[in-house]
Order: C-alpha cells, then structure tokens, then sequence
C-alpha cells in the first residue's frame, strides 16, 4: 500500500475516533443566572430587611435596587417568595416584623388597611404588600422618592 493510502486511512481513522469522543461530551452546562445590573441590596445598608429567612428573589417583576448621588435618590422594586418546597406562611407574620424592624430605623407608619403598608421616611417613601396564593407567600417592596411637597403659588 503506498504513504498516500496509509495517510487517508489513517485521517478516516482519526475522523472517526474524534466523531465517537464528541458523543460522549457530557451536556454542556448552563451558565448561572445572572444577577441584574439595576439590582444592587449591597447599596441599602439601612434596609437589612432585604434577607428574609425562608424566601428567595422572585424574578417578577424584574428586581431593581439602585442609588445615585451617593444615595440621595434611591429605588427599589423587588418581590420575594417562599421558596419552593418551603413552608409558605401567613402572610400577615412578616409584615409584623416589618412593623416591629422600621421605627428603630427611623420609618413612621401610614395609615393603612389589608395586607399592606406604608412607611415614610425623610424624602422616602417605602410601600410593602404581601399576599399568598395556594402555598407561596409573596412580599413586595417599593423604595421610591416621596412625593415634593405642594408649591406655594
């Protein structure tokens, strides 16, 4: 057989070999979610109620924590669920902590009803609901500017 056979048996050979390794690649895994760029918890030292025990990030609506001028102007939107497989509680138990948690840090209560709450604080205004649908309890927070004050005219 002449170097020319050899060579192209040889190259059918090793398109073989590489053809039966590529099948069994393991599946290639997927890369972790990552983390939104508007959502920055770290940038809200004072709001440590972020980490509640028992609940994972909702991914809707989309979380945004975010705040600019050295956190003068702050916002948040975040949604927090139990987690799967956990034990989903009533839904008034964390809006008690929240009501216990807020005054030490300066928030002053609004008048509310429900499953929500409203808090105030200097140019803030902080707006959480809960609810429970079957057995997944939802907390929402909204971290906004508070409305200026009416103009004298």
């Amino acid at each position: 057989m002449s170097p020319l056979g050899w060579t192209a048996r040889l190259g059918c050979g090793l398109a073989v070999v590489a053809v039966i390794s590529s099948c069994s690649d393991p599946e290639p895994r997927l890369a972790p979610a990552k983390r939104p760029a508007a959502f920055q918890p770290e940038s809200f030292p004072d709001l440590t109620l972020f980490v509640l025990a028992g609940y994972g990030l909702a991914i809707e609506p989309e979380p945004l924590a975010v705040s600019y001028a050295g956190g003068t102007l702050r916002r948040v939107e975040v949604a927090f669920q139990t987690r799967p497989g956990g034990t989903a509680e009533d839904p008034e138990m964390p809006l008690r902590r929240f009501a216990r948690e807020l005054p030490p840090l300066g928030w002053v209560a609004e008048p509310t009803e429900g499953l929500s709450q409203q808090w105030h604080r200097g140019h803030e205004h902080l707006a959480i609901q809960a609810g429970r649908d079957g057995d997944v309890t939802t907390i929402r927070l909204s971290l906004a500017p508070a409305d200026p004050p009416p103009v004298a005219r």
